[in-house]
């Protein structure tokens, strides 16, 4: 195994984990702000952050031949892995119960759900904030998936080390 590589990739792992902790710091943020950005927005900020970190990632694969690892116990790695997804998935989650005729858009003075009944302006600002930090909660899911590619074996396994 190349050790040089193998420090590198370790520090695109603390890089990514870095990332998305300031990800989710970001999206709690944005729902205490009192004008969020729109989604939109918020995607053209992550969009360059993912295909960095996808690009890296796909390099190290290339130049170290698959022989590097992730340096944590495997009982550890799967607990954050869980945990990164968990957090992503009840993000998700919580928006799709709490407002599942989503979206929710101004017409006019009033506010309506894609099925055509009305919202109180404050169900609409607090939608209008989870929906911009909801790209901010699922980047730690999508980093955690993309940054283990170098680490993962022909049988879809993530080596440790």
């Amino acid at each position: 195994m190349n050790v040089r590589l193998q420090r590198l990739y370790n520090l695109f792992l603390m890089l990514a984990a870095g990332i998305s902790l300031l990800a989710m710091a970001g999206a709690a943020l944005f729902l205490n702000s009192p004008e969020p950005l729109d989604s939109g927005e918020v995607m053209l900020m992550i969009m360059p952050i993912i295909v960095v970190v996808g690009l890296l990632s796909f390099a190290f694969r290339r130049m170290s031949g698959a022989g590097l690892c992730v340096p944590l116990r495997r009982s550890m790695y799967r607990a954050i892995t869980i945990l990164v997804t968990l957090i992503s998935l009840s993000w998700f989650g919580f928006g799709f119960v709490k407002w599942p005729t989503a979206p929710i858009k101004r017409v006019g003075q009033v506010f309506k759900g894609t099925a055509g009944e009305l919202h109180a302006q404050r169900d609409y600002e607090a939608f209008r904030k989870w929906e911009a930090s909801f790209p901010l909660a699922f980047l730690p899911f999508i980093l955690a998936v993309v940054t283990a590619a170098p680490a993962t074996d022909d049988s879809r396994q993530v080596r440790t080390c």
